[in-house]
């Protein structure tokens, strides 16, 4: 079962791998592979690939439904190798992987919303998605 826990993570990573490999160059690509590989043995370095990863997106701007797919593999990545270390049972890999890929749907509501609303508040709703979607995985995960 670890080994397929090992092999979900990896398949997350090489996703993400090839949607960044779409948009950005690879020297960019690598930069974000390198650390992310590392996350097996130190697990903060996913963290700063995550970081990496939104400071690249934000300043390159690529079309936003490849950005949040690639975003959300790579931390659907970081965070199962989380779990796997944790030894978690499979069902919170399901609510990680199902929490996460209802980023989609909420980027393009909030995409609709920024025609009707300013900016600020487009940001502030895109913010709100983010850490209700983050407090959801933890009460579910957390039980």
């Amino acid at each position: 079962m670890k080994m397929a826990r090992g092999a979900l993570s990896l398949s997350t990573l090489a996703l993400a791998a090839y949607l960044l490999s779409l948009i950005l160059s690879p020297a960019e690509t690598f930069a974000f592979i390198l650390p992310a590989l590392l996350t097996f043995f130190w697990l903060p370095a996913g963290y700063l690939s995550l970081t990496y990863l939104g400071f690249i997106l934000v300043y390159r701007t690529p079309p936003g439904g490849v950005a949040v797919a690639s975003l959300s593999f790579s931390l659907i990545y970081v965070e199962s190798v989380y779990l796997m270390k944790r030894k978690a049972p499979f069902w919170h890999y399901l609510v990680l992987t199902a929490s996460v890929i209802l980023a989609v749907p909420l980027y393009y509501a909030s995409a609709i919303l920024s025609d009707f609303l300013p900016s600020l508040v487009n940001t502030v709703i895109a913010a709100l998605f983010v850490v209700t979607l983050y407090m959801l995985l933890y009460t579910v995960v957390r039980r």
